[in-house]
């Protein structure tokens, strides 16, 4: 089993309901101490890949403004779970950081947080999940190979439009902007990849992308695989290749973490 690292959660405040960049430094990021592997390559990643992030002493703001829709890009980072009195002023402190954006996004960076913590925070208008993220030192190989698929790194405007709609295929219950923001990330992932910061992979049928997934330099002997998705085979029987859809349920997805 690989090992766990110190639990996060990221929280994320639905308001429709409710109505200078710097490279990661771990563990020190010279202001808010970042304990999270999770976190830490999340910010690293995102650095690479041009957004804007700061370091302040209790926390850390992420800017994207070439993809103000994107959630996790456009977020604050904090360090400790925020106390049930400080709700209320919460929205307005990440209103004031991240102005406009039409969502506030909070992750907490907390490895003392328990079960109760996350349940705390479930008030009216937030919405709450939890990932897991799992660790290794060390990449096993497969048990079993395929031999079916060519696996390939992406190359020409050809593929990355495929992994655009890759990304669409599995984006079950995304809104009908979903196409936009994952125009967009693609074209800061591929910026990312063609400075030498990783790699992005694909499995494919001929010329068809079936899978595919990044893997990226974090720094300090760390890797992060990104986005790991398949084509389902309801998709694959029933969508031409190259034939690209926008799921039309309009929720909102949400991420909180345990590594």
């Amino acid at each position: 089993m690989p090992p766990f690292y110190p639990r996060t959660a990221a929280l994320y405040l639905d308001v429709t309901r409710a109505s200078p960049e710097q490279a990661p430094r771990s563990p020190s990021l010279g202001g808010v101490e970042v304990l999270s592997l999770a976190w830490r390559t999340d910010l690293a990643l995102l650095a690479q890949s041009g957004s804007e992030v700061e370091h302040h002493p209790a926390y850390v703001v992420v800017r994207t403004p070439q993809n103000p829709t994107f959630r996790w890009g456009n977020f604050v980072l904090l360090r400790r779970t925020p106390l049930l009195r400080d709700l209320p002023g919460l929205a307005a402190r990440v209103e004031a950081l991240l102005p406009g954006l039409g969502h506030h996004a909070v992750g907490i960076d907390d490895p003392s947080a328990g079960r109760e913590d996350v349940d705390r925070l479930r008030q009216p208008g937030w919405r709450v999940a939890v990932d897991t993220v799992l660790t290794a030192e060390r990449v096993l190989p497969p048990r079993q190979l395929q031999r079916s698929a060519v696996v390939r790194a992406l190359s020409g405007d050809r593929d990355w439009s495929q992994k655009v709609a890759l990304d669409l295929a599995c984006a079950e219950g995304a809104g009908p902007d979903y196409e936009l923001f994952a125009t967009r990330r693609a074209a800061a992932e591929r910026a990312a990849v063609e400075s030498r910061h990783g790699a992005w992979l694909g499995a494919f049928d001929g010329d068809r992308l079936l899978a595919g997934l990044g893997i990226f330099c974090a720094g300090e002997g760390l890797a992060r695989f990104q986005t790991v998705q398949t084509l389902s085979r309801r998709v694959r029987a029933h969508r031409a290749p190259g034939e690209r859809g926008v799921p039309q349920d309009s929720s909102q997805a949400v991420k909180a973490r345990l590594s």
